[in-house]
């Protein structure tokens, strides 16, 4: 069975707390993406702060975005992560029950190393099922029928 380890994506950027959100959408919008996680200067993961964060910051708090941290926006929220050795079940029922794009992933350590999304997690669902295929002594029905409802279950959570 494949782990987290398999799908995640290790070259993501990261901002720490002190960062400001100015900062932090400018970053954003030099790597043409939806949201940044959070580490503390330790590389211990904080949180993840959306582009829609950082408008409904500026929208409530009316001040610059030069003026709010990071820090004031996900130490006020509960935050999820997972481990590299988790199974692809396991982060994405954090997933689906959190209704969350993505992951930060951690060592064992804690430290942040890399991120998950549902992308991956279909990405790794089918080459479990290519593997299957070709593999005879895999290839089963109940297990290859297994697979493609898993891809069918991803595809549909993550469809909305």
């Amino acid at each position: 069975m494949f782990t987290v380890k398999d799908a995640m994506s290790t070259h993501i950027s990261a901002c720490h707390t002190d960062t400001n959100l100015e900062l932090i959408a400018q970053h954003m919008w030099d790597l043409d993406c939806e949201s940044i996680p959070i580490t503390d200067t330790n590389n211990k993961p904080k949180g993840i702060i959306t582009d829609r964060d950082i408008t409904m910051a500026a929208m409530f708090k009316r001040l610059p975005l030069k003026s709010i941290n990071a820090s004031d926006i996900v130490s006020k929220r509960l935050f999820y992560f997972c481990y590299q050795k988790d199974s692809l079940n396991s982060w994405l029922k954090i997933m689906r029950d959190n209704k969350l794009k993505s992951l930060p992933v951690v060592d064992h350590n804690d430290n942040y190393i890399g991120m998950v999304t549902h992308a991956n997690a279909l990405s790794l669902a089918k080459a479990e099922l290519e593997i299957s295929q070709n593999n005879t002594e895999l290839n089963s029905i109940s297990g290859i029928t297994k697979i493609k409802q898993c891809i069918q279950t991803i595809e549909k959570t993550f469809s909305n």
